[in-house]
């Protein structure tokens, strides 16, 4: 008991007296108590959670902007606000058990994305420093032991996913510029300037400036422009047309402007390309001479290759152009900073004969024109390279292999087929072995061993799956685990397949065909899953 005299009013009995009351017991969480009244002060608790965007307008969580402002509001100002994340992902159990006990995992740490965070009274606001990806799945973490000045600490971790809206006006950034950034002799009459933006933009007029980097603005028309008349595939484009030549020999500032904002009102990461006027009018346009690879076909302006679904054409010009071409009904665009062209088009039937058609402009707007007659092959064997793995757990380079997959109706025959690690060497001749339709093999060295599981967790082969055993490692000395190009060509040195050069994140992930394509090897066909091991003959 604790002597303690309360003064009790009775309106019944009109008396006036003192009670003992019991002892208050100790706060559960060992915080303290207000001297004066002997009552808990208010517990710091987590009073809500808003999205908005950049107007500050209301934002679903799964459909949010790419820059959201999230809104944290306690009941008391967070002591250390920076406790509070927002990390990549959804909030899965390993994420919300470490938000329970600290320190945090550097598991966790990894998947903090950098934000800019304000603390108002009670009120955090936290905004990404850079425009998330739409579609991603991102999670506000609050952990357990975020704490208010007194000391006291929420009664439990919190989160909050959002997913990222995938529309185009969910937000943006400058992804490219032309002229590119580091651009020298560039002509003083430029046709044209413009940015690439990968979303929408609020105020296409305003979006972009240019200017002399010492000195003033350019005057120039601000036109919304489809980036495929620049040479961007896809994205929103801003073109600036100058009113007058740039001044010769002159270093010049393309960049976003600070007031630009995106379509949800958010601002724009900065961006700026650079470049410098040549002191006259530059030389036309010239092809350089390039070496051709094993399969293309050599020409006064490059290099081409055609198989039975494709054709493909490699050159050099002089100075940095913006490309279109055409091909039968196809038709598209590129950038070629650095005048390096180099293109595929896939979806032709085989035998047929086409023509490739390049309109490559210069930065004055004088067009350089070349027409290609090209035909494709006859059908080529239906084979493709569908899984590489380069970095095995077991020993290398006898654990490595490639695998391929006959995608087609009836079995081929390796016969006179080679595998290679490089465009220009001719690589291991496959021996005549016969692969059914429908099934995978493995290409792998003499020593390899298919059940070879224990020198540390490589997934066993099937034991139905065919094994071509060439060389003692595959390629020249083996497969670089930093990534390496594959080939699979013919007896007449055509193209069957390949992988591009892909390094896996770690030993025993494979990269994995992606494209729909079974014989494109260009970069981004392939990719791999860092959560998955290979899957060898399945």
């Amino acid at each position: 008991m604790r002597a303690s005299c309360v003064a009790l009013v009775s309106f019944v009995f009109g008396l006036a007296g003192c009670l003992s009351l019991p002892a208050i017991p100790p706060r559960s969480d060992g915080g303290p108590r207000d001297a004066g009244l002997d009552a808990p002060l208010p517990r710091f608790a987590l009073a809500g959670i808003d999205v908005v965007d950049g107007r500050g307008q209301a934002a679903h969580t799964d459909d949010a902007p790419r820059r959201p402002s999230i809104i944290v509001r306690f009941s008391s100002p967070p002591a250390d606000p920076s406790l509070v994340l927002l990390v990549s992902g959804a909030a899965d159990a390993d994420l919300v058990a470490d938000l329970d006990a600290t320190p945090l995992r550097v598991s966790t740490l990894d998947r903090a994305i950098e934000i800019d965070a304000r603390l108002a009274h009670a009120t955090l606001t936290i905004t990404p420093t850079e425009p998330l990806v739409r579609g991603a799945t991102v999670t506000l973490a609050i952990p357990r032991w975020l704490a208010d000045a007194s000391g006291h600490r929420l009664d439990a971790a919190s989160t909050e996913t959002l997913t990222i809206s995938s529309r185009l006006d969910a937000g943006a950034r400058a992804t490219d510029a032309w002229p590119p950034d580091g651009a020298f002799d560039v002509a003083p009459a430029l046709a044209l300037a413009a940015i690439r933006f990968d979303g929408s933009v609020e105020d296409s007029a305003h979006a972009i400036v240019l200017s002399e980097t010492d000195g003033g603005f350019v005057s120039a028309t601000p036109t919304l422009a489809p980036c495929s008349t620049i040479g961007w595939l896809d994205g929103v484009c801003v073109e600036l047309l100058p009113v007058t030549p740039l001044r010769p020999s002159t270093p010049y500032t393309l960049a976003v402007a600070p007031s630009a904002r995106d379509a949800r009102g958010a601002t724009m990461p900065a961006f700026e390309s650079h470049f410098t006027t040549a002191a006259s009018a530059p030389a036309p346009l010239a092809w350089s001479p390039i070496s051709c690879t094993i399969g293309e076909t050599p020409s006064s302006e490059g290099c081409a290759r055609t198989d039975d679904e494709s054709v493909s054409f490699r050159g050099q010009l002089s100075a940095a152009v913006r490309l279109s071409w055409t091909t039968g009904a196809a038709a598209g665009s590129l950038v070629a900073g650095r005048g390096a062209l180099a293109l595929r088009v896939d979806g032709l039937s085989a035998n047929t004969p086409t023509s490739l058609g390049l309109d490559a402009a210069d930065y004055a707007g004088a067009h350089t024109l070349l027409t290609l007659p090209l035909t494709t092959t006859e059908p080529l064997p239906t084979l493709s390279i569908t899984e590489v793995r380069a970095d095995p757990f077991g020993l290398e380079p006898r654990q490595e292999y490639v695998e391929i997959e006959n995608y087609g109706s009836a079995s081929v025959l390796l016969t006179g087929m080679r595998l290679a690690d490089s465009t220009t060497a001719l690589g291991d001749v496959l021996p005549s072995a016969s692969i059914p339709a429908g099934a995978h093999a493995l290409i792998v060295s003499s020593d390899f061993n298919p059940d070879d599981t224990a020198s540390g967790g490589d997934v066993a082969v099937p034991a139905g799956t065919l094994l071509v055993r060439v060389d003692a490692s595959l390629g020249s000395g083996g497969l670089s685990n930093s990534g390496e190009p594959v080939f699979l060509r013919d007896s007449m040195d055509r193209w069957i397949s390949a992988a591009p050069a892909t390094p896996a994140p770690r030993q025993g992930v494979c990269i994995v065909r992606t494209s729909t394509s079974h014989r494109t090897g260009e970069p981004g066909s392939f990719g791999y899953d860092p959560a998955l091991t290979c899957t060898p003959g399945r």
